[in-house]
């Protein structure tokens, strides 16, 4: 199953599809049980504890269209934390000249740089070349902390796609200083996300999905998440036994291979199976004070 923020005339909404219908699941949960106060987002869903796949297909079958076509939102607008992985792909690590990790390495990302379908990222006339980054995002269910990887499925949401668009020359000089990989990562509108979460009934906990990114409609990157240097069980174990994990907190897989850089008038299309589409422009940005 599929859930997306949306919006339509105007009013946020929840919808969500079992193939390519989508139905309104912000008017189908009122009627389910009026008693309840409406819900318009997922994280909504996250916190009342109604993100429940059993509710959903219990209410799916009620004839709850969204209404006319629906503008889709990014899954979180403002995420908890967004927990990025460095070298989690063989291919990307050989790429970058530094050794394949022994253990998952972990960044952050500062969650006011995310942005949702069809919203520009915004290049900075002075900040150098910048690539796209096409990675498969986990979205935590439930509080989690010192979770083994075997109980690692009990903690997903889902998925989502997520575009870790980078600043490579600042990230290169900051590697060579010994900074933290946040600034070149954190500018506005860096972390386009969506269109919307793949439940795991539908990708399970070892998803082995296709994806694919292109730049004004060029096929720049072609893999399948399967070639994981350390699958989502084995992320979720490490990570929150260092980091307490909540409800709609994200964790972003890693790039796979170096995509090439991108331009103001170019668009960006990240394309994952079973979960969609996430289409992006690129515009130019107001110009970064000088270091």
């Amino acid at each position: 199953m599929r859930i997306a923020n949306a919006e339509h005339d105007g009013q946020a909404k929840v919808v969500f599809a079992a193939n390519e219908e989508w139905l309104d699941l912000t008017a189908a949960l009122a009627a389910f049980d009026n008693s309840l106060s409406p819900v318009t987002s997922i994280q909504q869903l996250l916190d009342s504890g109604r993100f429940d796949l059993d509710l959903f297909r219990c209410v799916y079958n009620r004839t709850f269209r969204a209404a006319g076509a629906v503008r889709f939102r990014a899954p979180f607008a403002r995420p908890g934390q967004i927990i990025a992985l460095a070298r989690n792909y063989t291919a990307h690590a050989k790429e970058s000249t530094l050794p394949i990790p022994h253990e998952p390495i972990f960044f952050c990302k500062a969650n006011t740089s995310v942005v949702g379908p069809d919203d520009a990222v915004e290049l900075p006339p002075n900040l150098g070349r910048v690539e796209p980054e096409i990675e498969l995002a986990i979205v935590i269910g439930k509080e989690a902390s010192h979770v083994p990887a075997a109980r690692a499925a009990e903690y997903i949401a889902g998925y989502t796609i997520l575009n870790d668009v980078s600043a490579q020359e600042l990230q290169s000089r900051e590697i060579k200083e010994g900074y933290p990989l946040f600034r070149c990562k954190s500018l506005k509108t860096f972390t386009p996300m969506g269109p919307c979460i793949l439940t795991t009934d539908e990708a399970g906990v070892e998803p082995a999905l296709n994806m694919v990114l292109r730049v004004n409609g060029e096929a720049c990157v072609s893999v399948n998440t399967s070639g994981l240097t350390f699958g989502v069980p084995r992320l979720i174990e490490f990570i929150s036994g260092y980091v307490v994990l909540k409800p709609g907190d994200i964790i972003t897989t890693g790039c796979p291979k170096a995509a090439g850089a991108i331009h103001p008038g170019d668009v960006m299309s990240l394309e994952v199976e079973k979960i969609g589409c996430l289409r992006n422009p690129v515009t130019a940005g107001t110009e970064l004070c000088p270091s």
